[in-house]
């Protein structure tokens, strides 16, 4: 009988159990889908243009809808413009020294130096990195071209409708292939100085003789080297005077240059003309003697290691020509009036 009732008795809970009426359950409410990126940059930061935003710290990166692609680490932001349709923008980090170019407080430049680099990525609008390398500097040529340099490399790229590199130029520092009277002629490339090659020498050892600061070097007279700066760089072109061995001769005027009276016949021998200037347009390059002398602007005849053979003519020389039989150089001036001057004491005759 006592069996009897405990079976009963937890026959009695079981029912009970599963008799009993749930909790309502009420249906869950569904928040509205928000179709906003979540924001990553942080307080204070904004999107810039395209891929590109700034934080609160004056510092950039690449985000994609928010979403954080590269930290914001760069220090510079710039915008190169749109290549084949696509806009690009380039963003600049410090890294370390690059060379430049060096002038006195003359305005001559005298060689190469070291400055504070910046390299910098360029990326298209999406975030996507273009090149493989960051570059010291970049210049939009035309809608479809962009020139960048690397450490004195230089490249060209061109490119689609589409906004892809479709072709590559690459031009290497280092030796040209050519000789200037047994000497190496080099290239570097100079960010800072615009685009362009830019030339000088170096020995059979490597060691450079002249620095690559001209834009032409050549040879005159069979044993003298004319050298050139390039015009861009700081707003004039000056010259300078070597002989064979590369020693300086002579860096007093703004133009030196040997030319022979007689176009057709070297052998009638050659007139040394060299000159200052000082244009208003350009950049004042103070020229002075050897005394430390500022000289004047105006024309002289001089010899083939520069010294003067002529008193100064006051004379903003733009043309001159000879003529070989009366000895006579006839001088344009920038007015278009014509001087004639007698050089048969400064013709420099070369026994080739």
């Amino acid at each position: 009988m006592k069996k009897f009732l405990s079976v009963l008795m937890v026959l009695i809970l079981l029912l009970t159990a599963c008799s009993s009426p749930s909790e309502p359950v009420s249906p869950e409410i569904q928040e509205p889908v928000v179709s906003e990126t979540e924001n990553e940059l942080g307080e204070g930061s904004r999107i810039l243009e395209g891929c590109i935003f700034k934080t609160a710290e004056e510092k950039y990166g690449v985000q994609k809808d928010g979403k954080i692609i590269l930290p914001a680490t760069y220090d510079e932001f710039k915008r190169i413009g749109e290549l084949g349709g696509k806009m690009f923008y380039a963003l600049g980090f410090k890294d370390g020294t690059k060379r430049c170019i060096e002038w006195n407080e003359d305005g001559a430049v005298i060689g190469t130096a070291e400055t504070e680099r910046t390299l910098y990525d360029i990326f298209d609008y999406e975030g996507n990195m273009l090149l493989s390398f960051p570059v010291d500097h970049f210049y939009q040529s035309t809608p479809k071209q962009l020139y960048v340099t690397l450490e004195g490399n230089f490249y060209i790229y061109d490119f689609s409708d589409s906004g892809e590199i479709e072709e590559e130029w690459v031009y290497e520092k280092g030796k040209t292939g050519r000789t200037v009277f047994g000497f190496d002629e080099i290239e570097y490339n100079y960010s800072a100085s615009g685009f362009g090659t830019y030339i000088g020498l170096a020995d059979s050892e490597g060691n450079v003789v002249l620095p690559e600061i001209y834009s032409y070097i050549i040879p005159v007279l069979g044993d003298r080297i004319i050298a050139s700066t390039h015009g861009a760089m700081v707003g004039y072109t000056a010259y300078r005077l070597y002989d064979s061995e590369c020693n300086l001769l002579c860096e007093n005027y703004s133009y030196i240059d040997f030319l022979p009276i007689d176009r057709e016949d070297a052998e009638k021998g050659f007139v040394g003309v060299a000159k200052i200037d000082y244009p208003e347009h350009q950049s004042p390059l103070i020229c002075r003697d050897e005394n430390g002398e500022i000289l004047p602007g105006g024309l002289w005849f001089v010899d083939e290691n520069g010294n003067a053979l002529s008193e100064r003519f006051d004379i903003d020389m733009i043309d001159i020509e000879f003529s070989a039989e009366d000895k006579l150089a006839f001088v344009k001036d920038i007015e278009g009036n014509v001087t004639e001057i007698p050089i048969g004491d400064y013709i420099i005759e070369k026994d080739w």
